[in-house]
């Protein structure tokens, strides 16, 4: 009966952790749209040396999640396991963030080394934030309809945030720098870190432990107990190596699609603002879908869809600014499904590993997870660096037939198959909200029989 009444949770409760994912979001869009762009074309760098910066500290930040993620889930303070890290991390978070962005007087070498060593600061604070954060989730709530409410929520943040990071980041970037793009971008990031610090103070003091204190500290061979075990969480891994490589091409390319190819930079932010507009509104339906059937068959048919729309505009020999927004649209549906679904999956992975092996290990479940979508982020950047160089690409110069054709397919094809292929990875998941309710149940009966069994001895 405890356990039941822990898994309803107030308006008030999500909002209050959700909250956070604007702060989170205003660092990962800025990121993820924007700073292989600012490299290569604000700063200079060379293309692959661009991309391989990116890579290298995403997968530093890959390889970081999971100790991060075991850390913390072996963490006992009165504050709980996972909320400390949030606090203390989250102000050398927000000042790395804009340290990626301070107009060093360097060049060559020095700027490639600064640029490096900034950019794997802030990856390191942000898993030392994010990790425990995310793991949090699995905290409140062993319900599977309140774990797909809460990631609605944080979907709903994250999209809102991200609409206004693509729609404002470039325009203010411009007006506050006076046309100087690098003195606009630090300014630009004091602004989201500061909003960001407020988001993260509200939601470490809006928000409980509640199942911490119930768990032992698994050991490592525990650990690998449980995952090796875990054929839900392994799909989702896998699945998300392939996304995340698909996502990276498609997020990082459409900015140089609609520079070069469409010949519209100006439009660069109405594409960005529909595409994340667009992931905004459907959140909410595929919430409902997925109430109403399965997370599984959101993720399935969401990721069918994104993967139709990218290679429409593939196939379309001559796409113009309105035909690619309209395809964008579709994309954003698919994209919406695609992470309302992973974020409300993941979680339920816990629940089976802790049935399947009795150790619950959530902190490094989230780390190996996010693991996987750092690295697979960090491959397709790195990838695509090399590939800018493959196809002739040469920043603000007019480019080739070629290269323009190259550009076109990097931001449509190869994510269109990467996501089929991660769909089609998520037919054998086999958890859905039923089955998911009857492992809780048992879960509850074996700990009972557990304290009942400590309270006689």
């Amino acid at each position: 009966m405890v356990e039941e009444a822990r898994a309803r949770l107030t308006l008030g409760a999500k909002l209050g952790y959700t909250v956070a994912d604007v702060g989170f979001n205003l660092f990962w869009g800025v990121t993820s749209l924007f700073l292989l762009y600012y490299y290569t074309d604000v700063l200079g760098l060379p293309n692959a040396t661009a991309g391989f910066i990116i890579m290298a500290a995403l997968v530093w930040d890959g390889f970081i999640d999971p100790a991060v993620g075991i850390v913390a889930n072996r963490t006992r303070t009165h504050w709980g396991r996972y909320r400390p890290y949030i606090l203390w991390a989250a102000l050398p978070l927000c000042l790395s963030f804009v340290a990626m962005f301070v107009p060093f007087a360097a060049t060559g070498a020095t700027l490639i080394a600064v640029t490096a060593a900034t950019h794997l600061l802030f990856r390191t604070t942000y898993a030392l934030t994010n990790i425990p954060y995310i793991a949090l989730s699995a905290e409140f709530t062993s319900d599977s309809d309140e774990r797909g409410a809460i990631a609605g929520f944080r979907m709903v943040f994250a999209t809102i945030t991200t609409l206004i990071v693509a729609g404002t980041t470039l325009p203010l970037a411009t007006a506050l720098g006076g046309g100087d793009m690098r003195a606009g971008f630090v300014y630009v990031a004091a602004v989201y870190a500061a909003a960001a610090a407020v988001t993260f103070a509200i939601s470490v003091l809006s928000t409980r432990e509640t199942n911490a204190a119930g768990h032992d500290v698994a050991t490592f061979a525990q650990i690998w107990r449980t995952l090796k075990a875990n054929r839900p969480f392994q799909l989702i891994f896998v699945a998300t190596i392939l996304s995340g490589i698909g996502g990276a091409m498609s997020g990082k390319m459409l900015i140089y699609f609609f520079k070069y190819n469409l010949a519209a930079p100006d439009k660069v932010t109405l594409g960005l603002t529909v595409l994340t507009g667009g992931v905004m509104l459907c959140v909410p339906v595929w919430a409902y879908i997925s109430k109403r059937t399965s997370k599984r068959l959101v993720w399935m048919l969401s990721g069918t869809i994104g993967a139709v729309a990218w290679a429409t505009l593939y196939l379309i020999p001559a796409p113009t600014v309105p035909i690619t927004l309209g395809v964008l649209v579709f994309a954003a549906v698919g994209a919406s499904g695609f992470y309302l679904s992973f974020w409300s999956m993941l979680p339920d992975t816990v629940e089976y590993g802790e049935w399947r092996t009795g150790e619950r290990t959530e902190g490094v479940v989230f780390g190996l997870v996010l693991f996987a979508q750092k690295v697979a982020l960090g491959i397709g950047i790195g990838l695509l660096g090399v590939l800018l160089d493959v196809i002739g690409y040469h920043a603000n110069e007019v480019q080739s037939a070629a290269t323009l054709a190259g550009i076109k397919t990097l931001l449509s094809l190869v994510p269109a198959m990467l996501g089929l292929a991660a769909t089609a990875t998520i037919l054998f998941y086999p958890l859905d909200q039923r089955l998911h309710g009857r492992l809780v149940r048992a879960l509850v009966r074996r700990r009972a029989g557990r304290q009942r069994t400590s309270a006689g001895a």
